[in-house]
């Protein structure tokens, strides 16, 4: 752990011929003492590519929103001037995470053997949910925002009850699918010491609650008139955003979690009996 000198053959009870550093000590900077007792991925390589696939489809799908809302700033909106290069391009992102989540979620439905089949009911229950939410977000975003600048002008109510249906599919999804990453994220040794910053489900879903109020705000304002019903509609918009903010350092962080697991869930869990083997295997232990 100190100097990397290789411990294959000493006694657990020595201390390190380079260093002094006990032996024990580097033992438990190394060993996983939960590592042996988890049960084993299908298929490591796959689940651990498929989480970092899935998460960045999420992560896409949220930057080519922002990316609209930004070229409707800019005044980029299509009507009767067409749809710009620009807004093109966000459909192709979008069309990307879409496509990434398809990809990533297959894997995801049964990636750890020896569970309950109720956990894996409501995990793929939850991974349909967010498929179809994904759906949502794209048709909207390819289809009816073409021609709209939410936020900046009055929106159909069809447009608002589809964002609200997205996020409160995502929301249930993520719900369904939490069983499921916690117990992928219990298999990494650097996340419960810390190493990882854990991202809790229920905050993202938190988030496209609050998105989903606000949308819910918005349809309640259009049966209405006057002072009322306009103060709902910025009720509406500072909900959305406000879901969305919280939503998007979710995903962003959510990603950089797979990102740092997939090492982890792609090797072999280290044990104690593989730190002991007097090989030179890949996994031996060095002070």
């Amino acid at each position: 752990m100190r100097c990397a000198y290789d411990l294959a053959g000493l006694s657990i009870t020595s201390s390190c011929p380079e260093c002094g550093l006990a032996i024990k000590a580097t033992l438990l900077s190394v060993v996983d003492p939960k590592a042996e007792v988890l049960a084993p991925l299908v298929r490591p390589l796959l689940v651990a590519w498929s989480l970092v696939l899935w998460s960045l489809g999420g992560v896409l799908l949220v930057l080519a929103g922002w990316g609209a809302r930004v070229h409707d700033l800019a005044g980029g909106a299509g009507g009767a001037g067409g749809v710009t290069p620009a807004r093109h391009a966000l459909d192709a992102v979008a069309i990307a995470g879409l496509a990434a989540i398809l990809l990533g979620s297959p894997a995801l439905i049964r990636p750890v053997r020896r569970v309950p089949r109720r956990e894996v009911l409501f995990g793929a229950a939850g991974l349909v949910l967010i498929v179809l939410s994904a759906f949502v977000v794209v048709y909207l975003h390819v289809r009816i925002d073409h021609h709209l600048s939410p936020y900046l002008e009055p929106v159909p109510l069809l447009r608002t009850a589809f964002h609200a249906l997205a996020m409160l599919l995502a929301a249930a999804g993520l719900l369904g699918v939490r069983p499921m990453l916690r117990r992928l994220a219990e298999r990494s040794w650097v996340l419960r010491h810390g190493r990882v910053q854990r991202q809790p489900l229920l905050a993202l879903a938190a988030a496209l609650g609050v998105a989903a109020i606000g949308d819910g705000l918005a349809m309640l304002g259009d049966q209405m008139t006057g002072t009322l019903s306009g103060w709902l509609h910025v009720g509406h918009m500072v909900l959305v955003a406000l879901g969305s903010v919280l939503f998007t350092v979710g995903a962003v962080n959510l990603l950089r979690d797979a990102l740092r697991l997939r090492p982890v869930l792609a090797s072999r869990p280290v044990g104690l009996e593989g730190v002991m083997d007097d090989g030179q295997a890949p996994g031996s232990v060095a002070s």
